[in-house]
């Protein structure tokens, strides 16, 4: 009975650490004790049954799952991304006690074997320590959980490997009460349910290694491409730091000039050619553009944002030719969303533009470097079509009117807010080739 009651007081501060990482997360202020209660209650009642692992975990699941989703309605799936990034990480303190030693550790100092009676307290007196320790990093483990939250496969794989991790947590926890309680009745239990998930636990674990693999190799592709797309816009930087530092050295020459201009007063001339470097210095520009074609509707589209400051970044893998939409309104649409770009920018940023084809369809994904946005209208906007919830298009930004356009040419659009930039995904059809 002492056993269970630290089990539970466990989950409470398990359970109360992972509510609040989703409040934090999606800005909610739902009441953390409320949700806590009802959560530990049902996992109690069921850890209260425990006669078969798996069966155990797969329902430990659904409940906190299905909580998760009764609780945070208005904002269901980004609430269930924090969970089980949180969620994780819990587990991973508890397989790291269990298993890493804790107990050996204490039973090094005390010369002697515990106790089934003190088993669950060293167990939660390691737990509290844990999570002390994790308050002091409580601000990188915030900031972990939100980039991780806004990657989907991320987090499906976050809740994939919980599942493996409970299984491990519950076998190591079973093999240590074996080895403490030695010959009992309720030894005879455990042993069983070790033998029953070994086989299981074994094909989880390799399943999980290929999802870790096959992660880790979507967010390598996914930093090349960033990378390859950072060392265009370098190259361009240095270009233009050249290009500046060339005209500084001119200029230097030009005030030398009028300096001696002055000193003859010859003002005519003086005023000519001030009138000539003023002309010259409005031509000359800070912003950096990369781009396949001049000629392109795309980058003509694009080419205002220019002149408000804003690098322009375009990778044309196919020409706007071969895509099934009139040139006139691609630009339109191209238009709109480069002028709500520039405005949420704040005329200091970089725009990345992709156009690529994928089977039979055209792709542009519009990049920016937008990481905080001021108009709240714009914020709202963001969140209600975060996961492609098209409907929460606002007319104020014209996006509903974009919507409309592009479906009516057979298209999709879609904006996901990633943590670093935001992106707008266009998809058309491809022209029929002759």
């Amino acid at each position: 009975m002492i056993n269970f009651i630290f089990l539970v007081m466990q989950l409470i501060l398990e359970n109360l650490w992972i509510i609040r990482i989703i409040n934090i997360n999606i800005h909610s202020k739902k009441n953390v004790i409320a949700v806590d209660t009802i959560i530990v209650i049902l996992n109690a009642v069921l850890l209260l049954n425990l006669t078969n692992i798996f069966k155990v975990i797969i329902l430990l699941h659904i409940i906190n799952l299905t909580c998760i989703f009764l609780f945070y309605k208005e904002n269901q799936k980004k609430a269930v991304m924090a969970f089980a990034v949180a969620y994780f990480i819990c587990l991973s303190i508890n397989y790291f006690q269990i298993n890493g030693g804790c107990i050996k550790i204490i039973e090094f100092f005390i010369k002697r074997k515990l106790n089934a009676e003190n088993y669950c307290f060293v167990n939660f007196c390691f737990f509290v320590s844990f999570m002390i320790i994790i308050r002091i990093f409580h601000d990188y483990i915030k900031r972990y959980v939100h980039v991780i939250s806004k990657n989907v496969i991320l987090t499906i794989l976050m809740i994939i490997s919980g599942f493996f991790l409970d299984m491990m947590v519950l076998n190591a926890f079973c093999k240590n009460f074996v080895e403490i309680m030695g010959d009992s009745i309720a030894n005879i239990r455990y042993e069983t349910m070790i033998v029953n998930t070994a086989m299981i636990v074994n094909k989880v674990m390799i399943i999980n290694i290929l999802l870790f693999t096959i992660a880790i190799v979507y967010i390598t592709m996914e930093f090349d491409n960033k990378l390859d797309s950072m060392e265009e816009v370098n190259t361009a930087l240095e270009i233009k730091n050249n290009e500046l530092g060339k005209i500084k050295h001119d200029y230097g020459a030009q005030i030398s000039y009028l300096y001696g201009l002055y000193l003859l007063c010859r003002w005519k001339e003086l005023g000519e050619f001030l009138k000539k470097i003023c002309v010259k210095n409005s031509q000359v520009s800070n912003v950096v553009s990369i781009k396949n074609n001049e000629n392109s509707i795309i980058y003509k589209a694009l080419k205002p944002a220019l002149d408000e400051g804003i690098h322009v970044l375009l990778e044309e893998g196919i020409e706007s030719s071969q895509i099934d939409i009139n040139d006139d309104l691609l630009f339109y649409i191209l238009s709109v969303i480069r002028e709500n770009t520039v405005n949420y920018l704040e005329h200091d940023g970089i725009i990345i533009v992709r156009v690529y084809r994928v089977f039979e369809s055209a792709v542009i994904e519009i990049e920016n470097s937008c990481t905080h946005v001021k108009d709240k209208k714009f914020i709202n906007l963001i969140k209600r079509i975060y996961f492609n919830c098209i409907d929460g298009w606002e007319d104020i930004y014209k996006l509903n009117e974009i919507k409309k356009l592009i479906e009516e040419n057979n298209g999709d659009i879609y904006i996901k807010n990633k943590y670093i930039s935001t992106l707008i995904n266009i998809n058309l059809p491809l022209a029929n080739e002759v």
